[in-house]
């Protein structure tokens, strides 16, 4: 997890696990975090990782048009 961009987990905070092609059991989090506080909680994760966290391996966010988007299904 160490090359994925800030962008997708704080995308992932934010909007929660669809927005970025994810399971649909992570929820979103606009409404109860603002990004500073988004932010904050992905730099004490950047601090657990193994091996540990180098910004200079950080790669770049790709969103491919053609992607698949994971949906929810909804039992009505």
């Amino acid at each position: 997890m160490n090359r994925v961009p800030d962008e997708f987990f704080i995308e992932v905070i934010m909007n929660g696990g669809p927005a970025m092609g994810l399971a649909p059991t992570m929820p979103p989090f606009r409404g109860n975090l603002n990004e500073d506080q988004a932010r904050q909680i992905l730099a004490f994760l950047r601090t657990l990782a193994q091996p540990p966290f180098r910004a200079g391996e950080v790669g770049s966010l790709v969103r491919p048009s053609h992607a698949p988007v994971q949906r929810s299904s909804s039992t009505t």
